[in-house]
């Protein structure tokens, strides 16, 4: 088990530790293959699988450009990824970056499945009441809901009968309350927290916004699209670019350009049949690329190659 560290010389401690504990449980458990998720715990693993007989596949879930990890684990990263046996990421975006900074790791793409579809939306000719949601596995930075509530501002005021609900928790829900305040947006907008059942908010909602200043692959995006939400995503690295073709599954705007949301929300709210054609088309385009079938073959093919 991962300890918090109070220093550089303990979490250094703490590291050995953890690797000499998954050697142990290497050689009691003797697995066929390994698998990890996320940059640290794959350098640990590579770590704890040397000298071992046991094929280590190791994946990435975020923007390896833009997620910190500091430069000590950045240089691990470079040294130790190739000697795993396969580094899974979720978009060919993601591949290439890695191809250019680790060229030695052996590569494969896989995306994050889609969930089962749930029920259509009902055909709206126009909208008496507007739920828009987004969400986030953390109120953080990355995920910007501080640039969505900027943008949501203006169309709270032209549209009182919309309603914004953020889910999700995190350090910057203060900053985000602070901002709903200000603003007089209290009525406007709902921070539920982290929800069990975010299928029935996805079912409820009109428009999905992801405001994310970077993502890996965003779950919550595909997600939406299989709810057959009208999309709308800031074109950040990586992830939303290689699932919306713009106008016609969903919409992209430039990264950090708050009057852009705004303009994008404004549309699918005066144009609902072109809203729902764009909900039809993301139905159909993750069906495609995304079913969970598909994925988890392309897995298990993986594992099999491997061993």
């Amino acid at each position: 088990m991962a300890k918090s560290s109070k220093n550089v010389l303990e979490a250094v401690l703490n590291n050995i530790y953890l690797v000499k504990k998954l050697r142990q449980v290497i050689s009691q458990e003797e697995p066929e293959v390994m698998i990890s998720f996320m940059d640290r715990t794959n350098i640990l693993c590579i770590l704890a699988s040397i000298f071992k007989d046991v094929p280590l596949l190791i994946s990435e879930r975020n923007s390896p450009e833009r997620k910190g990890i500091g430069s000590y684990w950045r240089l691990l990263r470079k040294i130790l990824y190739p000697f795993s046996d396969c580094l899974i990421v979720q978009n060919a975006s993601i591949a290439e970056w890695f191809k250019r900074k680790i060229c030695k790791a052996r590569l494969k793409v896989i995306p994050n499945p889609a969930p089962a579809i749930i029920e259509p939306h009902c055909d709206r000719q126009s909208y008496s009441f507007i739920k828009i949601l987004a969400v986030g596995s953390n109120l953080s930075y990355q995920k910007g809901f501080d640039l969505l509530l900027a943008a949501y501002d203006p169309i709270a005021k032209k549209y009182p009968h919309c309603k914004l609900v953020i889910a999700g928790e995190g350090e910057n829900r203060l900053q985000l309350e602070e901002f709903i305040k200000d603003n007089s947006l209290e009525k406007n907008v709902d921070l539920p927290g982290r929800i069990q059942d975010i299928y029935s908010e996805l079912k409820s909602a009109d428009i999905f916004v992801l405001s994310s200043r970077y993502e890996g692959s965003p779950n919550a995006l595909i997600e939406a699209m299989a709810a057959g939400c009208a999309c709308v995503a800031f074109d950040c690295q990586y992830g939303p670019r290689d699932l919306i073709q713009h106008s016609k599954n969903g919409l992209l705007v430039s990264v950090g350009n708050v009057a852009g949301l705004t303009e994008a929300i404004d549309y699918l709210i005066l144009h609902p049949q072109i809203a729902q054609a764009m909900g039809k088309a993301a139905v159909h385009s993750v069906q495609t690329r995304f079913h969970v079938s598909q994925v988890a073959e392309q897995w298990l093919e993986t594992i099999e190659d491997i061993v």
